[in-house]
């Protein structure tokens, strides 16, 4: 019986053994591979897209375990790692993001574009720009017919100012894409910056080349068609002295290329009434609104329209609308307190601009909302507590040209030369850190009437992002980004209006 437990015990371990290395040698299906990341894309969505803070972490959540997962099914799986990396991205755990895009490059072999790509556009965000480079042509060497890798190193290269170097990449991403394969954001933006190097003819004929090539191109019997291009070619027409008749059928085509576009309907709406033709662009903006009923931007151009047809009423009711579809599009804070200011309501538009900026306190377009009520207080002869509100524009985004450059203007005209040259020598070169930005002085809205309150909860936001910064600098190098979780939350709009 001993010797009996004992080969009983033997036989065990080897079959467990063998096991084990069989279900390790085992793969699994690639359908339910791709089921498991069809669930963790359909998670990661379903995050971006609730407003409750709970659900966005449990969606996440979950998301984030079910990539992981993918992984251990098939390491060398790049969508998977692609992913998983996108939705650290959005958590802001930027060190993870890279650290996952390494070990995917290192599973793979280096061959997977995808990997290379995506990893260099974490880079550029985090204005890594040689090592972005250096990965976008990684992914260009691992795939040369990968088109998203051409088309993010030219537009890399175009917003570093390189115009040449960018339309050269646009034009060897078109060369190498397959025969039948066109891409229509690489001649797109091919086009746009031929634009910018003064070169308009040749926009032409790289948008006509584009759509010619696309339409060549049969899939299942159906030719391909693309808005992005109809609606930037109509848009280098309008700026351009184009026909009306061509820029209006260049915009048709754009619907009919996406019946929704709600990038067509708006620019096309504008067009026509900066054209004067108020009813067919009043129409058009309508109809953009109606079929893209969570598009705040389409009603803020509605309500502006309305404005200058002087339609107050009407303005003031889109404004409302649009609010009630995005709280937090500051734009349309900034908008309608605007529209109040130059209709005389001062106090109705300082209360708007306040609540635009608690809607998205940390968010860049801050600035915009900031800017637009220093200039309102320099223009009622309040110069000192618009140069503190200037302060606020640059500290919540250091790179907005327009506040440095209304500040310094400010500062000339009140007689501070030298303060106007420091601080355009500052826009310039893009060295905030070097500007006192100080917080605002509570005392400055004594008298009128409102305003001392609002000033003073400025006051202590900015106080408390200036308590962060610090700490934040005392332990480690993080960026803006990531000092962000760390901030106020975003509030509703009927949170601000209990603060107020």
């Amino acid at each position: 019986p001993k010797e009996r437990r004992q080969l009983q015990f033997i036989k065990y371990n080897l079959a467990s053994t063998g096991g084990e290395a069989n279900r390790q040698r085992k793969k699994v299906l690639k359908i339910n591979v791709d089921l498991m990341l069809y669930r963790a894309r359909c998670s990661r969505f379903a995050a971006f897209k609730t407003k409750d803070r709970r659900k966005r972490r449990a969606f996440l959540t979950t998301s984030e375990a079910q990539f992981r997962r993918c992984l251990e099914f098939d390491p060398q799986d790049g969508r998977a790692y692609v992913g998983l990396a996108k939705l650290l991205e959005k958590d802001k755990r930027w060190s993870e993001a890279r650290d996952l895009y390494e070990e995917g490059s290192r599973a793979v072999g280096g061959e997977n574009a995808f990997i290379w790509q995506a990893w260099a556009v974490l880079e550029e965000k985090q204005k890594n720009l040689p090592r972005a480079r250096a990965l976008f042509d990684a992914a260009t060497a691992a795939d040369k017919r990968h088109a998203a890798a051409w088309h993010g190193w030219g537009m890399l290269e175009k917003r570093d100012g390189n115009l040449l170097r960018a339309r050269d990449l646009f034009v060897r991403g078109i060369s190498f894409c397959p025969a039948g394969q066109p891409n229509e954001y690489l001649y797109q933006s091919l086009a746009m910056v031929q634009e910018e190097l003064g070169l308009v003819e040749a926009a032409r004929v790289t948008f006509r080349q584009g759509v010619q090539a696309l339409n060549q191109e049969q899939q299942g019997g159906k030719r391909r068609t693309s808005a992005a291009l109809w609606q930037a070619w109509a848009l280098l027409e309008t700026q351009h002295g184009g026909d009306i008749g061509l820029i209006r059928d260049l915009f048709q085509e754009g619907l009919q290329a996406a019946p929704r576009s709600r990038y067509v309907y708006l620019a096309w709406g504008l067009w026509e009434a900066e054209q004067g033709n108020t009813s067919r662009g009043r129409h058009l903006l309508r109809q953009g609104a109606n079929l893209n009923q969570r598009d705040p931007a389409l009603l803020q151009a509605w309500a502006l329209l309305e404005a200058g047809q002087g339609d107050l009423q009407a303005a003031r009711g889109l404004f409302k609308l649009g609010l009630k579809v995005d709280s937090q599009h500051q734009p349309l804070w900034q908008a309608w307190g605007r529209m109040e200011w130059k209709a005389g309501d001062l106090d109705k538009a300082r209360d708007l601009f306040q609540r635009g900026v608690w809607a998205s306190p940390r968010n860049r377009n801050a600035s915009k909302v900031f800017q637009c009520w220093a200039l309102l207080e320099a223009e009622e002869g309040n110069c000192q507590l618009a140069a503190q509100l200037f302060k606020c524009a640059v500290k919540a985004d250091p790179q907005s040209i327009p506040s440095w450059q209304a500040w310094a203007d400010l500062e000339e005209s009140s007689g501070n030369l030298a303060r106007a040259i420091e601080l355009r020598d500052m826009c310039l070169q893009q060295r905030a850190e070097e500007v006192y930005l100080g917080v605002v002085d509570e005392s400055l809205g004594g008298g009128i009437r409102n305003l001392r309150s609002t000033v003073g909860k400025i006051t202590k936001w900015f106080q408390l992002v200036d308590e962060e910064d610090k700490k934040w600098n005392k332990t480690s190098p993080v960026t803006v980004l990531e000092k962000t979780r760390q901030l106020p939350k975003r509030i509703s709009v009927e949170d601000s209006e209990r603060i107020l």
